[in-house]
């Protein structure tokens, strides 16, 4: 007798109200499974708030935004669910404390997922070094398509490109002001593009804009326009020399992915996955803080020929992976590992 058709029910933000790198990875992910010539399962997509009535032919898959969610992991709690992992609030922190936030607040709801599923090796990496069994974790890494042109690039002055939401995590704020108090008077700013939700963190992206109308100098070098979609997010990384990353925490990175196939060099502070993207020296520097970071604009603003290096470097990378990397492949892997939870009795470890 065949098996009957399950359905696998994902809990998602909304994709035009919540716009992040792991909301961009859901969006691609469900449009590649709706794709998929031979998906087993139906497709259903909810929003929050959600409903309570969960069927016995349905697989959860819950985004780990949502861990924060008390009711939902209430209401969850005699079915087994799958965690969509992009990020989560204690890979923010350092040392003790993020072991006590780990161990209070999300240990608990990861020890009770079926499976586990992390969409960059630092996450593994964090959970394995925690005791969680490989086995229970699988990494789907975003894919990216697009195709490739020749671009040749002015590098006669830093043009530098930001993309971050503007919520603390991404460390905007630190930058502008410090960027402000660190370069020197007689020297000027270099064009600098930020692109990124301030519908988020509506308080936080306030400061920011405030900062970016009131500094003479800042207003004058940085502009600020907004969330993009991805095609006019990519005329600017045609049109750009640099991508600067301030991010405190990115367990993937999707930017810095478009920067690589873009063949960009990164300047970027050295935080979680951030390092895998990078060739030191050769594609882009990794700092431990803003201020190196800065610093190392300036040597690039005064010694042009080094700038003009790092460039030819950058645009010599190879970025022949991305092509063989497709959504198609990410959503074939994600069906195969559904099939196989879904009827998989065995328990985490």
């Amino acid at each position: 007798m065949a098996r009957p058709k399950i359905t696998l029910k994902f809990l998602l933000p909304g994709f035009d109200e919540f716009v992040s790198g792991g909301n961009i990875y859901n969006k691609n992910l469900i449009e590649a499974l709706k794709d998929l010539p031979e998906n087993p399962f139906s497709i259903l997509v909810n929003s929050s708030p959600f409903s309570n009535t969960f069927s016995s032919e349905e697989i959860i898959i819950v985004d780990s935004i949502y861990l924060s969610d008390k009711q939902l992991f209430n209401e969850l709690e005699d079915r087994k669910f799958i965690l969509l992992i992009h990020h989560f609030p204690s890979l923010e922190l350092l040392g003790e404390e993020r072991e006590i936030r780990f161990a209070q607040n999300e240990k608990r709801i990861f020890q009770r997922a079926k499976h586990l599923i992390v969409t960059g090796k630092y996450c593994r990496d964090f959970l394995i070094e925690r005791g969680f069994a490989n086995e229970f974790i699988t990494l789907l890494e975003p894919a990216f398509e697009q195709k490739s042109t020749g671009i040749k690039r002015a590098a006669d002055d830093l043009h530098a490109l930001i993309v971050g939401n503007l919520i603390p995590r991404k460390g905007i704020l630190h930058f502008l002001k410090n960027l402000d108090e660190l370069w020197p008077a007689e020297l000027a700013l270099p064009k600098i593009i930020l692109a990124g939700s301030d519908k988020i963190d509506v308080a936080h992206a306030t400061i920011v804009k405030e900062i970016l109308s009131e500094h003479k100098r800042i207003s004058k070098s940085v502009e600020y326009v907004g969330q993009l979609d991805q095609y006019n997010l990519f005329e600017y990384y045609k049109q750009v020399n640099l991508l600067i990353s301030v991010s405190r925490m990115e367990t993937f990175g999707m930017a810095l992915q478009e920067a690589r196939f873009f063949k960009l060099p990164i300047l970027a502070i050295d935080a979680g996955n951030v390092k895998s993207h990078i060739v030191e020296g050769k594609t882009g520097h990794l700092f431990n803080d803003v201020e190196s970071l800065i610093k190392k604009m300036i040597y690039f603003k005064r010694e042009i020929l080094a700038f003009k290096q790092i460039v030819r470097s950058s645009d010599h990378s190879n970025s022949d992976g991305f092509v063989a990397y497709k959504w198609k492949h990410v959503a074939t892997q994600f069906v195969n590992l559904m099939i196989h939870t879904a009827y998989d009795r065995r328990e985490q470890p």
